[in-house]
């Protein structure tokens, strides 16, 4: 069980434990959790607009700094 909680660690995703026996060595095993996570999106950021990077980022929630 140690194993398995490791490989969802390292790759976070949960494995069934037959998956573990199912494959039978750690190659194999490791071949189809690549897979899995190959066929993953590769970033869950989304860019909203294209424009100069030097700029800083579009926020509702930035607000001028105040003079103390």
């Amino acid at each position: 069980m140690r194993l398995i909680a490791q490989i969802q660690r390292w790759f976070g995703r949960d494995i069934p434990l037959a998956m573990l026996f199912q494959e039978g060595t750690i190659e194999r095993l490791a071949a189809v959790l690549s897979r899995q996570v190959d066929a993953l999106p590769q970033s869950p950021l989304v860019k909203i607009q294209a424009g100069d990077p030097a700029k800083y980022p579009f926020s509702v929630s930035i607000r001028p700094m105040e003079p103390c």
